[in-house]
């Protein structure tokens, strides 16, 4: 009974690993980023956002200067990366009061990531967290 016994608990370990380890992989669909995100540091402030349709919007306000920017391109996710292929940009004028135009944004950039409690971690060749965002409700 017990040469039966160990085969039959391996295996059964074997699956319940599997099981757990893709459940907790949050990365793999784009789904997981949908919606907006917050980082706030030292220099500034930044909200991200990741629309269902691949768009992703990054608004920035520099805690020194008070420059506001927005930025919009695309984002498509392989595996634990974000590529972003940012198309426009543009700034807003204090002195107006008003957006400036859009200007070409040419930039395409990537970015290891996970989410981890809830928190999308930006991540550096050793996996540490380089930026933290929270999900803004």
């Amino acid at each position: 009974m017990k040469k039966s016994l160990f085969p039959i608990l391996t295996l059964l370990s074997f699956f319940v690993f599997i099981s757990c380890s893709s459940s907790d992989n949050e990365n793999s669909t784009n789904g997981s980023l949908l919606g907006k995100w917050f980082e706030s540091n030292k220099v500034e402030t930044v909200e991200l956002t990741f629309n269902p349709n691949g768009e992703v919007i990054e608004n920035t306000v520099s805690k020194q200067s008070g420059t506001i920017a927005e930025s919009i391109g695309t984002y498509t996710v392989s595996e634990n990366v974000i590529k972003f292929k940012w198309t426009k940009s543009r700034n807003f004028n204090k002195e107006k009061n008003a957006w400036e135009d859009y200007f070409d944004n040419k930039e395409e950039i990537d970015i290891v990531f996970a989410i981890r409690d809830g928190n999308l971690h930006y991540l550096n060749g050793k996996g540490e967290t380089t930026a933290l965002f929270t999900r803004k409700q």
